[in-house]
């Protein structure tokens, strides 16, 4: 009679350690479920929220940016990759992201017209094709140091430490990003 009862106690024990298992389980991914509408939720609501935003840079990227002549200057097509890149991270408000893709697509624009294969430095490369091959403008070489040391400031030191406001952050990644497509869209010329 002990073994029966014994046995009848540990098949009750095993069904309820799964009932709450299961019960366990189930709230987990009712949770999940929970979390999961809650992104959603945030991310139709800041969409919203930003589409203003999106559209001034949208506009931005229109009043200087013309698909046509950038093509044709680039040269290869994964520079066209990374130059779209570069203009949707800035319409999306991923400046730092802009300023990255922008220095890219000259850099790599630079080493199609030099025809070079090394790994030159970005420095080296705007003193060589302004200086030597006098392929860029004064205007071309400042711009293109002006954003080397952009760029240099946010992978080396982050200048944004340097502020208490966020305010600030947010505006000085955006005249930066700003910059680096201005620098960017001088390959038109």
């Amino acid at each position: 009679m002990q073994e029966i009862l014994l046995g009848v106690f540990i098949w009750t024990k095993i069904l309820l350690m799964n009932f709450l298992n299961i019960n366990i389980m189930l709230g987990e991914n009712v949770m999940k479920t929970e979390k999961k509408d809650k992104k959603k939720e945030l991310v139709k609501q800041r969409d919203k929220e930003e589409r203003g935003g999106r559209a001034k840079r949208l506009k931005f990227i229109n009043e200087y940016y013309d698909t046509d002549k950038m093509r044709i200057v680039l040269g290869t097509s994964f520079t066209g990759y990374i130059l779209e890149e570069a203009v949707n991270s800035f319409i999306y408000g991923n400046y730092i992201a802009t300023v990255m893709m922008s220095q890219s697509v000259i850099e790599q624009t630079l080493k199609f017209k030099l025809q070079i294969e090394s790994d030159m430095s970005f420095f080296d490369m705007i003193n060589l094709s302004y200086e030597v091959k006098k392929i860029i403008s004064k205007e071309q070489n400042d711009a293109f140091h002006k954003l080397r040391e952009i760029r240099n400031s946010y992978t080396h030191q982050p200048k944004y430490k340097r502020f208490e406001n966020i305010s600030e952050i947010a505006d000085l990644l955006l005249e930066d990003a700003k910059f680096a497509l201005k620098t960017l869209f001088l390959l038109n010329y």
